[in-house]
């Protein structure tokens, strides 16, 4: 009886080995293969998608609250505003600039550290230098 149920096992472990053998390759043939079942129609691509609408928005929505922190706006306010606009795929780059400008003027203030405010400002400067549309 026992000689049964080892040779059972063994055909089902075949058996179940041969079909993941078979079945794998076809199904799970790697990372960054096309399953054209679950993407019915769509196409890969890495480029950035232009939106000339939200693009402008947000330049002009970015002008604003940049302006209000020359106004005196705390950095906090102007960090959650900038997290709360939505960013077009041409200005993530910058928008990410921005984010981490912010973070070190406020880190700079919570340590009473002129020079790494000082730093961020300049990084500032030097963003709206490259993006007239800042100014």
């Amino acid at each position: 009886m026992r000689r049964i149920i080892k040779i059972f096992f063994y055909l089902l472990l075949v058996i179940v080995l041969a079909l993941i053998v078979i079945y794998f390759p076809k199904n799970f043939s790697g990372v960054g293969t096309d399953n054209s079942s679950l993407n019915a129609g769509a196409t890969r691509t890495n480029a950035a998608v232009a939106n000339p609408e939200l693009e402008k928005e947000y330049e002009n929505k970015v002008k604003d609250i940049l302006g209000t922190f020359s106004k005196g706006e705390k950095p906090e306010n102007i960090r959650e505003r900038l997290l709360d606009i939505a960013t077009p795929d041409k200005y993530k780059n910058i928008h990410l600039d921005l984010i981490f400008i912010f973070d070190a003027v406020i880190e700079g203030a919570k340590e009473s550290d002129q020079a790494k405010i000082e730093d961020a400002m300049q990084k500032l400067e030097d963003l709206k230098e490259k993006n007239k549309w800042m100014q």
